[in-house]
């Protein structure tokens, strides 16, 4: 590789780079180009953090309070302004609770609620692509869900890919409409604040979508995500299930920017379903302007 070269192709040595699974010239390759490229240290940074610091998944008691207090929220209809997101913490309270206070929780990620109704499959649901009438459906209810929160985007689960990679996966979701309409909807949030709002509610929507067994991997993975990427900047547009080298994994595809940006970017992750450790990852952009 050369200086040349462009910047998706830098960006996905990276999470070699960070393994010290580079060989030596293109490791000295990358980091010539890192003291040039800003936006490839924060990409560094951040997933070194995420590595070092994997974050734990929600309990089952935690979840319940979450469900409790939006469910309550919803009957009282509060609406009370988020503030900023701190760093982040192990544990998946510790790090909302902080910030958002009792009183937000009520109202984050809104969709939440809809699980045990417009949006909640049984947990006999299977997994696969959203088509035919049932994804019709499926997706006429996101799209109502979201409006009537001013949300906008629809994320899509993908369903069982089998074999794959993260080039093919990333070609997939950047073919379907739900990448374009959540990119809408992260130009369209006014703050960092919002986009915090639309990233979490977003997540509720992808989840149920999936089969039972990994709705609560794809939420713990996401919030990891966005935490350790400044999480007002990663909306999750597409997910998917498959296997990379041998492995079962859990893909999902964010909407994000370089450096807060516009949103040009794709980024695809692929995790181990149990822990949410990366497996993989690939930034490339999107092109034109939503």
């Amino acid at each position: 590789m050369t200086q040349a070269d462009g910047h998706d192709a830098w960006s996905e040595l990276l999470l070699e780079f960070t393994r010290g699974e580079l060989d030596r010239a293109r490791s000295e390759d990358l980091e010539a180009h890192l003291r040039s490229c800003a936006d490839c240290r924060a990409e560094l940074t951040a997933l070194r953090a995420l590595l070092e610091a994997p974050g734990a998944k929600m309990t089952e008691a935690e979840r319940t309070e979450l469900h409790s207090a939006l469910q309550a929220g919803q009957h009282a209809g509060n609406v009370v302004p988020l503030v900023p997101r701190p760093s982040p913490e192990r544990s998946f309270m510790r790090r909302l609770a902080p910030a958002l206070g009792a009183a937000a929780l009520l109202i984050i990620g809104g969709v939440a609620v809809l699980q045990g109704g417009l949006l909640g499959g049984s947990d006999g649901s299977s997994g696969g692509a959203v088509g035919g009438s049932g994804g019709a459906a499926l997706e006429n209810q996101q799209s109502d869900a979201l409006g009537a929160r001013d949300l906008g985007g629809r994320p899509v689960w993908l369903g069982d890919l089998g074999r794959t990679s993260l080039d093919k996966v990333a070609d997939l979701a950047r073919s379907r409409s739900s990448v374009e309409s959540v990119r809408k909807a992260y130009r369209s949030a006014p703050t960092a604040d919002e986009k915090l709002r639309k990233g979490l509610a977003l997540t509720d929507v992808l989840a149920p979508q999936a089969p039972a067994a990994l709705r609560d991997s794809i939420r713990s993975c996401v919030d990891e995500v966005s935490a350790q990427f400044e999480g007002a900047r990663m909306l999750p547009a597409v997910g998917a299930q498959g296997r990379l080298e041998g492995s079962k994994v859990l893909f999902v595809g964010f909407v994000t920017s370089s450096s807060g940006r516009r949103p040009n970017q794709l980024a695809v992750w692929a995790f181990e379903p149990r822990t949410c450790a990366p497996l993989g990852y690939q930034a490339s952009d999107l092109a034109g302007s939503p």
